[in-house]
């Protein structure tokens, strides 16, 4: 049975332990920020129902759709674009159709290695630079809070302690949303591109590419009207922020998701692996937005 494990509490044990950390191998530094993780949980037989458990879920999600969007986004503003990514997510439609488990994703087995490398890098941005927002509570937010996290170690980013760091850091927020919470990208309307703008992004300005609408699963029975935000990947960036593209917020209702791009996280229960959710007053998490 999954738990919704605070991810703050993995952020405090990051900073209080980074000497330590900062000794060992990438794939030693990830182990432990994950064994740890596990000693924390609490036994299956007694899963979490505290609210601030699951809106930390909740949290986790929406920037799992609010992320995985940037990155497509990203990949379509730039000149040349990253096809690569856009041709893996094609793919994946492809084979899923509308609703695409993140585990596929994201996941150790994951055949879409590109996506998976700007998911992580796109996920450090905001943690290590000027934006860094408070994953454990703040949902994608339309301004950014600089120092609600622990700073990552100071030492120059191109080391390998710093890389060792980083690379534990990223997986163990990786580790939630594909081991231990089985969630879905649901993606109604497919991924459609346009043309890159004429100049470097952030100038942009081009009318043809599409916003994207992305929020999550409110964990209730309500089936629409939950909080979203819609990316604007034709504005500039904000000033001060390189790694933050514009968004503003949004109400998610099936009429204002029957355009644009839309990429809505969600759970989906599976008894085999223990997604259970028992402690979720839900029973069809599909009907949300449909």
């Amino acid at each position: 049975m999954k738990k919704y494990i605070s991810f703050m509490v993995i952020l405090l044990w990051v900073s209080c332990t980074t000497e330590e950390v900062l000794e060992n191998e990438i794939t030693t530094a990830t182990a432990i920020i994950l064994q740890e993780k596990e000693s924390t949980a609490t036994q299956e037989s007694s899963q979490r129902t505290i609210e601030d458990d699951i809106e930390v879920f909740r949290s986790q999600m929406e920037w799992t759709a609010f992320i995985t969007a940037e990155v497509l986004a990203e990949s379509n503003t730039i000149v040349g674009q990253n096809s690569s990514i856009m041709t893996e997510i094609n793919n994946a439609i492809a084979v899923y159709g509308t609703v695409i488990p993140i585990q596929a994703l994201l996941g150790n087995q994951s055949n879409y290695t590109n996506f998976k490398v700007a998911f992580k890098e796109q996920f450090l941005a905001y943690y290590i630079g000027d934006c860094r927002p408070n994953f454990g509570v703040q949902r994608p937010p339309n301004s950014a809070l600089l120092s609600d996290n622990p700073p990552p170690p100071e030492m120059p980013e191109s080391s390998q302690n710093y890389q060792v760091w980083a690379e534990g850091f990223a997986t163990s927020f990786i580790n939630q949303i594909t081991n231990e919470n089985c969630i879905e990208l649901y993606i109604p309307n497919g991924i459609e591109y346009g043309d890159p703008p004429n100049g470097p992004f952030p100038i942009g300005g081009s009318p043809d590419i599409q916003n994207y609408i992305v929020g999550a699963h409110p964990l209730t029975t309500q089936t629409s009207g939950g909080p979203g935000w819609e990316i604007l990947p034709e504005k500039p960036k904000i000033t001060l922020c390189s790694s933050y593209m514009a968004a503003r917020s949004n109400v998610l209702s099936s009429l204002n998701t029957t355009f644009y791009n839309v990429i809505i996280a969600r759970p989906y229960r599976d008894q085999n692996v223990g997604c259970n959710y028992i402690s979720i007053n839900v029973t069809d998490f599909t009907l949300y937005l449909q």
